[in-house]
């Protein structure tokens, strides 16, 4: 994989890679959640992710917009900031149902690939994919 945990964190903090890199991350972990996979190579057939994707981080970065606007029109009448406050959170309230359709869907993909690895690892003879022991118990 091209992102570790931590730069999948770290892109949300550097500031002209944060317009791209996350959407990168997440697109890029849709992808390797794949639950449709080749069983010899552990590998996805599907090539791209969905298009709600696409729709969280647009609503996302509208919303980010959207907000620094209320900052730029905050000497305008009380009645133009409310209208783009609303605006702005409209925009990420509906971000934040996307990103939790896809954490929720992203997460139910794992747990389907985890028990396909599994039922195919109990195959193997090297015991790659076995539940490893319980930790010791120290008294």
């Amino acid at each position: 994989m091209e992102f570790t945990p931590g730069w999948a964190i770290g892109w949300w903090f550097i500031p002209v890679a944060s317009l791209f890199k996350p959407y990168q991350a997440v697109c890029e972990l849709w992808n390797s959640s794949d639950s449709d996979f080749e069983p010899e190579t552990l590998f996805s057939n599907n090539v791209g992710s969905p298009s709600f994707i696409g729709y969280w981080w647009g609503f996302f970065i509208a919303g980010n917009i959207a907000a620094q606007l209320t900052n730029i029109f905050s000497g305008s009448s009380q009645q133009t900031i409310s209208i783009i406050f609303m605006i702005y959170c409209g925009l990420h309230i509906v971000a934040a149902f996307l990103i939790l359709k896809i954490v929720k869907e992203i997460t139910n993909n794992q747990i389907i690939r985890h028990s396909k690895i599994s039922i195919i690892g109990n195959s193997f003879t090297d015991n790659s994919f076995q539940t490893p022991p319980p930790p010791p118990t120290f008294n």
